[in-house]
């Protein structure tokens, strides 16, 4: 049997847990979701906002997917 793959929106999943139980998102984990060969710009909005709605801060540029 192969390595099993980790889908995007696994990883996406376990990068939020580990933030939850950090009480932060880490930026390094945040920075490789967006270079990740399947990115999936849907799933990953809904990351950041479930990320948001826990309480967490997300390690973005100042402005960058700033909504009013």
């Amino acid at each position: 049997m192969g390595p099993q793959l980790t889908s995007f929106r696994d990883r996406l999943k376990a990068v939020l847990e580990e933030a939850l139980r950090a009480g932060a998102l880490c930026e390094r984990d945040y920075e490789a979701l967006l270079v990740e060969p399947d990115f999936d710009a849907f799933a990953f909005e809904r990351f950041r906002v479930e990320a948001r709605k826990a309480g967490l801060v997300l390690p973005e540029a100042e402005g960058e997917f700033a909504t009013t």
